[in-house]
């Protein structure tokens, strides 16, 4: 799972880090569960939420969209998971 981004901007660059990587147009339009505009909408608009409540289930969300790209990203197009520091 990918750290509580909301928490602190390390944490924060980390999950968009792999945002950047797992979740590209292509892939999350080749995967086909989300309407990428909306996603990347969802995601802008998480970075903003003040709300720590809110903020705790967008990081759920934001973590679940990752893994299902993750995953299809590593078991179906069988790439290799980035070293992680």
């Amino acid at each position: 799972m990918a750290p509580p981004a909301h928490t602190d901007p390390v944490k924060r660059q980390a999950i968009q880090e792999m945002i950047d990587h797992w979740m590209t147009p292509q892939r999350v339009s080749d995967l086909g569960i989300f309407d990428a505009k909306k996603l990347n909408q969802f995601i802008d608009d998480a970075w903003q939420e003040t709300d720590g409540t809110i903020a705790r289930r967008n990081d759920i969300v934001m973590n679940h969209a990752l893994q299902l790209h993750l995953l299809h990203g590593q078991y179906v197009e069988g790439l290799p998971l980035p070293v992680v520091d």
